[in-house]
């Protein structure tokens, strides 16, 4: 059989075998941030952090009746698609923690509480308050220092820079939601907000604009 000269001929086995291979390592359980929930019961949901096996998934107390932080100590969570995993001495191995839709009106005591249930309280990264009866924010709040998320919207919060205060003190928090507060109807809630949190990425599920942040420093800087 004559050779054909000049004639290239084309990889395609190759190709293919590199897309499969590609393809067999996308992490299909990974969740995105680029969707603003639809719903409050999205919203409940972390939408940035993803919980891997060794943390284990979100401890859920929520829709539970439950009317103090201390409760938690005896309350049983609700069951998941997945197991929780508890140490030998009965603590829970996770970083998230939700207590979204309950009757709290407040959270004095929560450091304990975490101390006693929690294997590593120290690690806890995301915090969800939502739709409970909160008036106010503990100082305590800010010993859970790893805190990157935590979801305050639908609670009976008034004053701004009292609840502001002990935020200040978590560098890593990137994510606060207060919508559905009357703290949401003081003038330029979102600018003020953003003046006091500057490493914060997204406010009430929108993302925070480098316009965003300029017009907050310029409000800043005139008071």
């Amino acid at each position: 059989m004559s050779e054909l000269k000049g004639q290239t001929v084309p990889k395609r086995d190759q190709s293919k075998s590199r897309e499969k291979r590609k393809d067999s390592h996308l992490d299909i359980g990974h969740e995105t941030n680029n969707e603003r929930p639809k719903s409050p019961r999205d919203r409940a949901k972390p939408v940035v952090i993803s919980h891997s096996d060794q943390q284990g998934p979100p401890l859920d107390f929520s829709f539970k009746n439950i009317e103090t932080i201390e409760a938690l100590k005896t309350e049983k969570p609700r069951k998941g698609n997945k197991n929780y995993k508890k140490t030998k001495d009965g603590k829970y191995s996770c970083s998230s923690l939700r207590l979204n839709n309950n009757y709290l009106e407040n959270i004095s005591g929560i450091h304990s509480v975490c101390l006693e249930i929690l294997e590593a309280p120290e690690k806890l990264t995301w915090l969800d308050l939502s739709f409970n009866r909160l008036t106010s924010i503990p100082a305590e709040i800010s010993t859970l220092c790893s805190l990157k998320i935590i979801y305050l919207h639908g609670n009976h919060l008034v004053d701004l820079p009292a609840v502001l205060r002990p935020l200040k003190m978590l560098d890593g928090l990137y994510s606060l939601t207060l919508h559905g507060n009357p703290v949401e109807e003081r003038e330029n809630y979102r600018y003020k907000i953003m003046a006091h949190l500057p490493h914060l990425k997204t406010l009430d599920f929108n993302k925070i604009t480098l316009a965003d942040r300029k017009k907050a420093e310029g409000m800043k800087k005139k008071h």
